[in-house]
């Protein structure tokens, strides 16, 4: 495996882990930290030039809404659809 796919497959893991955190605290009603990881699964895919994952997770953001609103109900979708396109995005590199 060359060093610039092995680089990508470990980037798409750690989003991976960002996603599940931000699933993780959505659950639990920790709205603020579900913030924080889409913020930063969308900064970090779209440095990494992954448009799809990067605007996947600004729809969370946006659904998510800033501090003290609610949250719209599209939200669950719009994870599941997150984490769905980097299971796609982790085979297509396998």
């Amino acid at each position: 495996m060359n060093a610039h796919l092995e680089s990508r497959l470990l980037l798409v893991a750690e989003l991976a882990q960002d996603t599940a955190a931000m699933n993780d605290a959505e659950v639990t009603g920790d709205h603020d930290e579900a913030r924080f990881r889409a913020d930063l699964i969308t900064r970090r895919a779209t440095q990494a030039s992954m448009p799809v994952l990067a605007a996947l997770a600004d729809r969370v953001m946006r659904l998510l809404g800033p501090p003290g609103a609610l949250v719209q109900p599209d939200v669950g979708q719009a994870m599941l659809d997150l984490a769905l396109a980097l299971v796609r995005e982790g085979r297509e590199l396998s």
